[in-house]
């Protein structure tokens, strides 16, 4: 059985987990400091702010970028419904614009005619770590006076001409959660150059709660059973069993159980704990690492996966960090169902279309995640290959 996804479990997050809980620095200690520096120079910006979320970092920017209720921020339309729910709940109106079809990120010949004199920011996500054409992007906010939020959610360690990503904008926003790059299994960062928008910041840091010891525990348990339940040997007896009964009633469980809607909107800004930044800061210190296999795998598949098959690309200089790897089926749920039937589970794209426009509406409904995790080899990436050459349509 070939997963979809595999959580790499780490011996040294237990050691270290049972060393802070005997010290009582779970949730206050060195490690957040370090990887804080760390990650800044990582991306290359002097300041950064790490936090309990994404979606938690991006709260935070709006708050400090002081945009007011009615005020207009133009997005992409192919994004996660976290993104348009965060906006919403502050007053702001998002407005959407339609994707790049080669890319999937907002098409920036469309943004001009969007702007009205309410907008006051562009949102720019970098889809599964592939950049956006930032040169046209940082052309048009600066033509308008607009400010650049850079959404790197799915891009940590991803370069648009040699630059990294989340260096453009104001200020910028990652995300550490239990399927990217780096997984503290929920965790963000802010970073920006900007010493007054770094300083608001800090002034909100200050007066909010940190993580108790109980929610960093029950994140480290979370972590050690779904790493667990991704180990290979788990995952055939367990999860792949599961994963068939639901099949059969044509339901994806783990879809299910693991898409976030964006439905909650009390997802409090808290400081990321000491033990997380820990798990952070080990992982950062092997990306290079880590992403070199993950860069080899996608390699295989555009090699062994046929001409005709679509999957994301640029045109632009970039060198994406491939959160995950993507093709485009118009018979998707066909493919996914005969590749299940032959021990390998895939499944469709997280993203939606939030407002049914063209290219991100198709987008929504023809693109599909090939795994690439630590467990495939190249042998897994011949036989899904041959398979999906033999039934795409």
């Amino acid at each position: 059985m070939i997963a979809r996804q595999k959580i790499d479990f780490h011996k040294r997050f237990v050691l270290e987990f049972v060393r802070e809980l005997f010290l009582l620095k779970l949730v206050k200690g060195k490690y957040q400091h370090k990887f804080k520096t760390r990650f800044s120079q990582f991306v290359g910006l002097r300041h950064c702010s790490l936090v309990s979320s994404g979606r938690a970092a991006f709260c935070l920017i709006l708050r400090v970028l002081n945009l007011k209720k009615h005020d207009e921020i133009i997005l992409s339309s192919f994004n996660t419904p976290i993104v348009m729910n965060v906006i919403e709940k502050y007053g702001i109106k998002p407005v959407f614009v339609d994707s790049s079809e080669d890319n999937y990120n907002i098409n920036p010949d469309l943004i001009e005619e969007k702007i009205s004199s309410k907008t006051k920011a562009i949102l720019v996500t970098h889809i599964e770590g592939y950049p956006c054409d930032m040169d046209s992007i940082c052309s048009i906010a600066k033509k308008y006076n607009l400010q650049v939020i850079e959404d790197c959610a799915h891009a940590i360690g991803s370069r648009y001409k040699g630059r990294q990503v989340g260096t453009f904008g104001a200020t910028s926003f990652f995300s550490f959660g239990i399927s990217k790059h780096i997984n503290t299994v929920k965790g963000g960062a802010v970073l920006t150059n900007d010493k007054e928008i770094n300083n608001k910041i800090n002034k909100l840091l200050n007066n909010l709660k940190s993580e108790s010891i109980f929610s960093v525990s029950h994140k480290f348990i979370k972590y050690v059973i779904v790493s667990l339940l991704t180990n290979d040997i788990m995952y055939y007896l367990f999860v792949n069993p599961l994963i068939r009964l639901f099949r059969l009633f044509g339901f994806d469980i783990l879809y299910y159980l693991f898409e976030d809607k964006g439905d909650n909107h009390q997802d409090k800004i808290k400081v990321l704990s000491n033990f997380q930044s820990f798990m952070g800061l080990y992982q950062l210190n092997k990306f290079d690492f880590s992403f070199k296999k993950i860069r080899n795998n996608v390699n295989n598949y555009k090699k062994y996966l046929s001409t005709s098959v679509k999957f994301q690309t640029s045109k632009y200089h970039a060198h994406p960090s491939y959160l995950n790897f993507t093709i485009r089926l118009k018979n998707r749920d066909y493919v996914i169902k005969k590749l299940m039937s032959n021990g390998i589970d895939i499944q469709k794209t997280w993203m939606h279309s939030l407002n049914c426009l063209n290219y991100s509406k198709k987008l929504s409904n023809e693109v599909l995640y090939l795994p690439i995790h630590s467990s495939i080899i190249k042998k897994d990436i011949v036989k899904i290959s041959t398979l999906i050459n033999k039934f795409k349509s």
